[in-house]
């Protein structure tokens, strides 16, 4: 989770001489690897963050439901069935 807080340390401080394509690149990249790490079982305890920080960075709220939906698929079918 340190790394993390350090993407958003550095999403929230990105220097002055970026351009703005490369600004958008930034949150491009950075949205896509919290939308991969919401997918995570681990990171559940963190998805109000996750999902805060993905919405500061653009994220609509379907692209996030879509996550948690096939998360929440994913885990169902792994519950073994006795």
């Amino acid at each position: 989770m340190i790394e993390m807080h350090c993407s958003v340390v550095r999403a929230v401080n990105l220097p002055p001489t970026l351009s703005k394509s490369q600004v958008s690149s930034v949150r491009k990249n950075l949205k896509m690897q919290m939308l991969a790490l919401l997918k995570l079982p681990d990171a559940a305890e963190f998805h109000y963050n996750i999902t805060t920080l993905l919405t500061d960075l653009g994220a609509t709220q379907s692209e996030v439901c879509v996550v948690v939906f096939v998360l929440r698929v994913l885990l169902h079918c792994a519950v073994p069935v006795s």
